[in-house]
């Protein structure tokens, strides 16, 4: 007697009948091919000519995993709504304070839970059930490491029939480290915005940013409020910008003149400073570029030039003006401690040598004595001296020329 089933998939495919043959076993395969992952539902009516029969069951579809991988970020405050990404070289270092994030990412694929365990020992740190395996990229899962470390990491994706792993190396950091001021050389006149851009290697945890425009106008603080209102209650602290690794911050000069701005960084473990000095002029011009051609700043391979000979030492100073702008040189020779290399008191060269104040200097014969010398260059604009001073060394040693006379030696070295 001819047997027929009328199946429902549960997909939302056509009912489906289908010739229901008994291979031996009473038990008859029936097959599907499923879209997508999920629960499904599946109903079957069995049939003759005489009676019928219904039954039905539930089928969990799983996505195989592909391309599984792990993104980590951070969240600056309770509050932020986009995560950052690591700093540092490497772009794997994460503030202590806070905690770590794990966003997973894949192509496809059905996932029950994760872990995430230390690779060398393959202990657990923790396991993230997923709300439905079926959006497994619907949650982040989150940890707490409270101390300074590198962290080899291996993070599983599991279910049912697979545990993809990725392997993961992460810094986490208590240090701020290495905060650097930056205007690019731009300048600006009074009254308008100046912008700096303050850099750090690592942004450490619980860090706080005080800033010194250095014009007398109030300290500034950012970061983590606690911190900064600890130590700093008398700065204006502004919970934004986020203190980040880069930050760009601006400020109105009322006058013009040449200012230090500095910054000081710090949380409970570490500390971090640096100071800029710029000009704030009408005057549309970058600092100038100084160089001494052919030397070096160590005096014990400074190389040698000749007491009995007139010695030219020469320089390069560059100037990026949009207008023509009046500018002073100057040569200056010190002593130097040959034992320490030390500076010591200063060559009287004012207008006794008449090259003094020439971008070439020419240094008379048998002018210094035997040793060792320090030769700076300057160049001055707008009456005030720049960020543009170079030292030379020169060393001077006792000798014979061809034709019998004491030799000096001396060579600049740029910086």
């Amino acid at each position: 007697m001819m047997v027929e089933v009328k199946i429902d998939w549960g997909d939302g495919t056509l009912l489906e009948t289908l010739l229901f043959q008994d291979p031996g076993d009473q038990q008859p395969l029936l097959t599907h091919v499923y879209a997508a992952d999920g629960i499904y539902n599946v109903t079957a009516y069995i049939y003759n000519v005489v009676s019928g029969f219904e039954v039905y069951c539930t089928v969990t579809i799983v996505e195989e995993i592909i391309d599984f991988a792990i993104i980590n970020k951070y969240y600056p405050t309770l509050t932020s709504l986009v995560g950052s990404a690591g700093f540092g070289s490497m772009k794997n270092q994460y503030p202590m304070d806070k905690n770590l994030t794990f966003a997973p990412t894949m192509t496809q694929g059905t996932v029950d839970y994760y872990t995430v365990e230390f690779t060398v020992n393959a202990s657990t740190i923790l396991t993230f059930n997923v709300i439905d395996p079926f959006q497994p990229l619907a949650n982040e899962f989150h940890y707490h490491f409270d101390f300074e470390t590198f962290l080899n990491l291996t993070v599983y994706a599991v279910n049912m029939f697979q545990s993809v792993p990725v392997d993961l190396f992460v810094e986490i950091v208590g240090q701020v480290r290495v905060g650097i001021i930056d205007d690019f050389a731009i300048v600006t006149g009074k009254n308008e915005t100046k912008t700096f851009e303050v850099s750090f290697e690592s942004l450490g945890g619980g860090t706080c940013l005080v800033i010194d425009f250095g014009d007398s106008s109030p300290l500034v603080a950012y970061g983590e409020e606690i911190t900064c209102k600890t130590n700093f209650s008398h700065a204006f602290y502004y919970p934004e910008p986020t203190l980040d690794v880069i930050n760009n911050y601006t400020h109105v000069y009322a006058a013009e003149g040449v200012y230090n701005m500095s910054i000081f960084a710090y949380n409970p473990i570490s500390v971090t400073t640096d100071t800029l000095m710029f000009c704030v002029t009408s005057i549309k011009c970058r600092p100038p570029k100084v160089e001494i051609f052919g030397g070096t700043l160590d005096y014990l391979s400074a190389p040698k030039l000749y007491r009995g000979e007139i010695n030219s030492l020469a320089a390069l100073g560059q100037v990026d003006c949009e207008v023509t702008s009046k500018t002073k040189k100057r040569w200056q020779i010190y002593h130097v401690d040959a034992a320490t290399g030390a500076t010591m008191q200063p060559v009287i060269i004012m207008n006794i040598i008449t090259s003094w104040n020439k971008p070439e200097i020419s240094i008379p014969k048998i002018f210094l004595t035997y040793g060792y010398y320090v030769l700076t260059y300057s160049l001055t604009m707008w009456g005030r001296r720049r960020e543009g001073e170079k030292e030379g060394m020169v060393r001077n040693v006792k000798g014979r020329g061809e034709k019998g006379d004491e030799r000096e030696g001396g060579k600049s070295g740029g910086l």
